[in-house]
C-alpha cells in the first residue's frame, strides 16, 4: 500500500487519537488478545511508516506485535484524571491535559523513526478504564478509524470479524469532475487561496517550528492550552432559531464554526481559519482506509459594514458559502493538482507559529462515538484529538490551533450538543466559556 496524494499534504506529519472512557475494567489479557487478533486478521494495521512519513513499511516479522497494545494501572479514580459533568444542559470547559498525559506512554527514538500506523493504549483506574486508539493520519481518516475501533470492540466482546479491511485504490477523480476542470479558464478562488496559504519546503517547515518555540518563550499569553469545551443542545437550538428568523440556510455545525471563529477573531489583521473538506463524493472509488479531504482556508468575510461586527449567523452564512465553493469539482481538481508536486516536501500552513489563534477544524460529527459497545458498556466520555507524530513529538512540539468537533450524547433519542477539543490560547477558550456561561 502506498500513501496517496492527499496523504502527503496537511495530513502527513499528524496522528490522531480517539480516547474512550468506560465504567468497566476489561482484563489486560482481553485487551492484548483483541489487539493481536485484530492486527493478525487485518495485516495492514501492522504496517509502519518511514521517518519522513512518505511510505508504508512492511514488518520484518509479521508475528511481531510488540507495541500494538500497551497498558498500565493507576491507583487513581476517574475524577483525578478528568472532571466532567454528565448533565447534558450544562456548558463545560475541561482541562484535558491530564487525560492526554495518562495515555502518553512515550515513544522512544526507535519507535518514532518507524512508527506503527495503529496502536492502542489503556489505563485502568480504580473506577473506570481509559482506552486510547491512535492512528497515523496517512493511514486513514476518522471514518476508517471508527470502523477499526468497532471491530476491536467486537473482539473484546468475544465476537468475530466477518469482513476484510482493504487497502486504498489510487486517488482518481470522477470523469465528470475532470471534464469540468478542463473547461475552467481561471483559477478557483478557494484553490488559489489554498495555494498561497501553504509553503512547500523543508526550510518553511523548520522556520514554522522555530516561530512556535520562540512565540511560546517570548509571549507566554500566546501559548496554546489543551482543553475540551462542551456546547449544550440548548445553545445550539437558540442559534438555529436565530438563523431561522432571518431565513438563513445554514447547518448547526456552520453555527458552531461561526462561534469558534468569533471567539478567535483578531481584527483588523487578516484571520486564518481552515476547515477539513470531504471530497469523497468526487472520487471514482472509496475505501475503508483513505484520506478523502483537504484543509480548506476560509476566505475573510467581505469587509462591509455588515461584517464590521460580524454576527454569528452572518458568519455561518459566509462559512456555508465557502464550504459549497470548496466542494466544487473545479476547486477539488486544482487542489489535487497542487498535491501532485509535493513528492517528499512537506505542506506547511504559512500561519503556523502565529501569536494569534489560527483555528483549523476537523469535524467528526457524523460518527456515533457514544454507540461503541465495550463489553456491554457505552462510553461515559469520548475525546478526539490530533497532534504531531513521530520525531516531531520527540521534540515536545505540539500541534496548535487544530480543533476536533464531535456530537455529544443526547437524552431519550434526542440530539445532543457538541464537544470541541484542541489547543488554543487561554484567552480564546475563556472567551467561548464566558459566552456560554461556564
Amino acid at each position: 500500500m502506498k500513501p496517496g496524494l492527499l496523504d502527503m499534504g496537511y495530513a502527513r506529519p499528524l496522528e490522531f487519537t480517539l480516547s474512550v472512557v468506560v465504567k468497566t475494567n476489561p482484563s489486560p489479557l482481553d485487551f492484548q488478545f483483541a489487539a493481536d487478533t485484530l492486527v493478525s486478521q487485518w495485516p495492514v494495521l501492522n504496517l509502519r511508516m518511514d521517518p519522513l512519513k512518505t511510505k508504508f513499511l512492511d514488518p520484518k516479522d509479521p508475528s511481531d506485535l510488540a507495541e500494538v497494545w500497551e497498558g498500565r494501572n493507576l491507583k487513581q479514580e476517574l475524577s483525578d484524571i478528568l472532571q466532567f459533568s454528565p448533565e447534558p444542559d450544562s456548558p463545560q470547559l475541561i482541562d484535558s491535559e491530564t487525560l492526554d498525559k495518562a495515555l502518553n506512554f512515550g515513544y522512544g527514538i526507535s519507535h518514532a523513526l518507524k512508527q506503527r500506523v495503529f496502536s492502542i493504549r489503556t489505563v485502568v483506574l480504580i473506577d473506570a478504564c481509559i482506552i486510547g486508539f491512535k492512528f497515523l493520519q496517512p493511514l486513514c481518516d476518522a471514518n476508517g478509524a471508527h470502523q477499526i475501533i468497532q471491530a476491536y470492540c467486537s473482539l473484546l466482546r468475544g465476537e468475530g470479524i466477518t469482513h476484510t479491511l482493504h487497502g486504498r485504490p489510487p486517488l482518481s477523480l470522477k470523469s465528470e469532475v475532470l471534464e469540468k476542470c478542463a473547461e475552467k479558464v481561471e483559477s478557483h478562488q478557494i484553490a488559489d487561496l489554498h495555494k498561497h496559504s501553504m509553503s512547500r519546503t523543508w526550510v518553511a517547515g523548520i522556520r514554522a517550528l522555530g516561530k512556535q518555540i520562540a512565540r511560546n518563550i517570548c509571549y507566554p499569553s500566546a501559548r496554546r492550552m489543551g482543553k475540551t469545551l462542551f456546547i449544550p443542545r440548548g445553545r445550539i437550538q437558540s442559534w438555529l432559531e436565530e438563523a431561522k428568523s432571518i431565513k438563513a440556510k445554514v447547518t448547526e455545525h456552520d453555527l458552531l464554526l461561526a462561534f469558534i471563529y468569533q471567539a478567535a477573531l483578531h481584527p483588523p489583521t487578516a484571520h486564518s481559519f481552515g476547515l477539513a473538506i470531504d471530497i469523497s463524493k468526487q472520487l471514482q472509488s472509496q475505501a475503508n482506509l483513505s484520506n478523502p479531504w483537504y484543509m480548506m482556508p476560509l476566505p475573510d468575510p467581505i469587509p462591509t459594514s455588515a461584517y464590521s461586527s460580524p454576527s454569528l449567523v452572518r458568519l455561518a452564512i459566509h462559512i456555508r458559502r465557502a464550504v459549497h465553493e470548496g466542494q466544487q469539482p473545479e476547486c477539488i481538481g486544482e487542489i489535487v493538482d497542487q498535491h501532485k508536486s509535493l513528492k517528499k516536501s512537506p505542506m506547511v500552513p504559512k500561519s503556523y507559529g502565529s501569536r494569534a489563534a489560527q483555528p483549523r477544524i476537523a469535524s467528526w460529527k457524523s460518527l456515533p462515538l457514544y454507540d461503541l459497545n465495550i463489553q456491554g458498556e457505552s462510553p461515559v466520555f469520548v475525546q478526539g484529538s490530533v497532534d504531531y507524530c513521530g520525531l516531531l513529538r520527540e521534540t515536545k512540539t505540539r500541534l496548535d490551533d487544530l480543533l476536533v468537533t464531535w456530537k455529544a450524547q443526547g437524552q431519550d433519542g434526542e440530539d445532543g450538543g457538541y464537544w470541541v477539543h484542541g489547543r488554543l490560547p487561554e484567552a480564546v477558550w475563556r472567551r467561548m466559556a464566558d459566552d456560554l456561561g461556564c
